[in-house]
């Protein structure tokens, strides 16, 4: 079972741009994990004997507590790669259009794909794609393997499927047709009418947001203030009652609904 999470953590390790080799990694966390719990332990056992804490329980509860925030830090330390993973996958599903349409200009240029890649490994403004593009170079220059070998590698690193498909695609044109200027074309078209596909939803998931906020911030606060006012003058509630009651519309609940509305939106809308 722990082989089978350890393979699991080092394939999503492997696909989140972290530069460290796993195995150092591996020991790295090994090393906190022992530490951390050394000093979590008796520095619990200080702060429990200066609270007047006597007898076992001086060294089972700060026991307890070490496990604990031992087994939290083993948490972290497994969702780190998980979640770097998941941000480079998301910078470079959103910079990939850009990528190809300037690899598909140097194409026509006739260059060959090891130049291709080594101009946009200069310009590129996501980091996660110029690692990938500098390890391919390397693999080329250092450890001396061709471009269809060091593409492969690549793809493997790559925590983007799009990413992956267009590498493969890439190798399989060099053994083919050999027309990249085709295949970069053919994957822009692509990824602009996705990118087309994915505006036009966000565009209908806004405008349905846009009718509950209007409904929720506007209607609803309006009508509950006139309703409240109209109860106060026929006597229904006391104007205490009434006036509490239109103060925690106002300032309370307004204020969460707009707030509620804002993660919606900020949910839906990606930061540039």
């Amino acid at each position: 079972m722990i082989e089978n999470f350890l393979h699991e953590l080092e394939e999503i390790y492997g696909t989140s741009g972290l530069s460290r080799p796993f195995n150092e990694y591996l020991q790295l966390g090994k090393l906190v994990l022992f530490i951390g719990f050394l000093v979590e332990y008796f520095i619990l056992i200080g702060l429990h004997y200066l609270l007047g804490v006597q007898g076992v329980r001086l060294f089972t509860g700060p026991l307890i507590l070490s496990l604990v925030l031992s087994l939290l830090t083993f948490l972290l330390l497994a969702w780190y790669p998980i979640y770097n993973s998941d941000i480079a996958l998301n910078e470079i599903n959103r910079n990939l259009l850009y990528t190809v349409t300037f690899m598909l200009m140097l194409s026509k240029g006739g260059i060959a794909i090891e130049r291709i890649i080594e101009r946009v490994s200069e310009t590129e403004a996501s980091q996660y794609i110029r690692n990938l593009f500098n390890k391919f170079l390397i693999n080329i220059k250092v450890f001396g393997f061709n471009p269809q070998e060091s593409l492969r590698d690549v793809s493997k690193r790559s925590p983007s499927e799009a990413f992956t498909r267009f590498l493969d695609g890439i190798v399989n044109t060099i053994q083919t047709s050999g027309d990249l200027g085709s295949l970069f074309q053919f994957e822009a078209d692509q990824l602009i009418k996705r990118k087309e596909d994915e505006n036009n939803e966000l565009l209908n998931n806004l405008g349905f947001l846009s009718e509950i906020y209007v409904t929720l911030l506007v209607i609803a606060p309006l009508l509950l203030l006139v309703l409240l006012t109209t109860f106060s003058f026929t006597g229904s509630t006391s104007g205490s009652a009434g006036i509490n009651a239109l103060n925690l519309v106002v300032f309370i609940g307004i204020p969460l609904v707009a707030l509620f509305m804002m993660i919606l939106i900020d949910m839906q809308v990606s930061v540039e």
